[in-house]
């Protein structure tokens, strides 16, 4: 009777200790499927952010370069601009001298013409006046 409790007493003995290995071995792997999951979890948020951040770099810097292109194209028109307007006052001057040049042109051939015709007049009038007094 004592062999047989003792043999009881062993076989509980045994049954405890691996039901406690096996809790152990459970309790590990159920510690390691955690730890892989959060792992994994932190890995996945990780690329996530690095994802995120390098879309919100690529947007501020497509961003920047048009704000770049945008200034240059509004450069370049403002250029563009002063230039026709520059050559605009310069062919309104060029043609506002012409127009000078052509009415001082005219006045003085006007003034010349009438200057000789004044030179003319006056010639026969002195020449009548002589023949008069001679006769």
């Amino acid at each position: 009777m004592a062999c047989y409790q003792a043999l009881a007493c062993f076989q509980a003995l045994a049954c405890y200790q691996a039901l406690a290995s096996y809790q152990a071995l459970a309790c590990y792997q159920a510690l390691a499927c955690y730890q892989t999951l959060a792992c994994n979890q932190a890995l996945a948020c990780y690329q996530a952010l690095a994802c995120y951040q390098a879309m919100a770099c690529y947007k501020a810097l497509a961003y920047y370069q048009a704000v770049v292109c945008y200034q240059a194209l509004a450069c370049y028109q403002a250029l563009a601009c002063y230039q026709a307007l520059a050559c605009y006052q310069a062919l309104t001057c060029y043609q506002a001298l012409a127009c000078y040049q052509a009415v001082a042109c005219y006045l003085a051939v006007a003034c010349y013409q009438a200057m000789a015709c004044y030179q003319a007049l006056a010639y026969y009038q002195a020449l009548a006046y002589c023949q008069a007094v001679e006769c």
